[in-house]
């Protein structure tokens, strides 16, 4: 019950980050040492994601 929850949450949070009004605050042409500041965005939250979900999946399996 408590993966579950946990899953859920975590898709619920990625879905808001992933969403339009929040990648249109970094969709701004501002460039961070020749990259785009929506790229650094978009790839960090893909990080923390991934890493969450690995978080998660190895506290299920003990």
């Amino acid at each position: 019950m408590k993966f579950s929850r946990n899953l859920l949450i975590l898709t619920t949070l990625m879905i808001v980050l992933f969403n339009q009004p929040i990648l249109g605050m970094f969709n701004k042409i501002k460039w961070v040492e020749s990259v785009p500041t929506a790229f650094f965005y978009l790839f960090g939250v893909w990080f923390v994601s991934v890493i969450l979900l690995i978080i998660l999946i190895y506290q299920w399996k003990r």
